[in-house]
């Protein structure tokens, strides 16, 4: 079954769990969903542990008896070590690659080129130009967002199951800590950009976002092939 059918039944079939096991199973389903498989190799975990739930209701079940186990984190983390294990070298460079290549496009082409250059350039000197300086500041940045992005995808499982399931002391907790690390970042980039303006080269955003996106195309494309 296609990623986008499996993801499909599982907003179909989700939300008619109970309550409780609506929680285990998000809980499941974020946890596997941001980590470092592959997208098909994840949702393929979550529609069988989604069909293992609806079936426990079905039958009166305790799903952790169906599980075999109540550690949900062991869980997911044994089926993540075993697939992991069972990619090559080259996939799992590929899978992060195209991490990589989606921060290029959308953080550094369409938020630093576009919108914090090309669109003020234009408001200001009422003149369209497509050609964007490449700074130490941009690089900074792109690298900074790529880190950040990647602690988020390790803390969104727990943060999102908490901020739908948690208490209201939890809520208020990791809310503060969402909000610590965005006002972080952004004081890290308004620094950045006042500290390394010094131009590097110049590009054209039409080039380097083609240039980006030939690059993403090719990795979904290894990563299929590494199959």
């Amino acid at each position: 079954m296609k990623t986008n059918d499996l993801i499909k039944e599982m907003n179909e079939y989700g939300p008619k769990l109970n309550e409780e096991n609506q929680a285990l199973f998000d809980e499941i389903k974020l946890k596997i969903r941001f980590s470092k498989l592959q997208e098909q190799d994840a949702e393929e975990f979550n529609h069988h542990c989604l069909s293992l739930f609806l079936q426990a209701e079905k039958e009166g079940k305790d799903i952790k008896t169906v599980l075999g186990t109540d550690n949900i984190d062991e869980f997911c983390n044994e089926y993540i070590r075993e697939v992991r294990d069972n990619y090559s070298l080259l996939k799992k460079i590929v899978l992060v690659s195209t991490k990589i290549a989606i921060v290029m496009g959308a953080f550094t082409g369409v938020w630093e080129m576009l919108f914090g250059y090309l669109i003020p350039l234009w408001i200001k000197e009422k003149v369209i130009s497509f050609a964007v300086p490449v700074t130490v500041s941009m690089i900074i940045d792109t690298i900074i967002a790529f880190l950040v992005i990647s602690l988020a995808i390790k803390t969104l499982p727990k943060a999102s199951w908490i901020l739908n399931h948690g208490t209201k002391k939890e809520d208020r907790k990791w809310t503060l800590k969402m909000y610590i690390v965005f006002f972080c970042t952004i004081w890290i980039f308004v620094v950045s950009k006042l500290l390394f303006r010094q131009v590097l080269f110049d590009i054209n955003l039409f080039i380097y976002i083609i240039g980006v996106g030939a690059f993403y195309l090719i990795l979904k494309v290894l990563e299929n092939k590494l199959d």
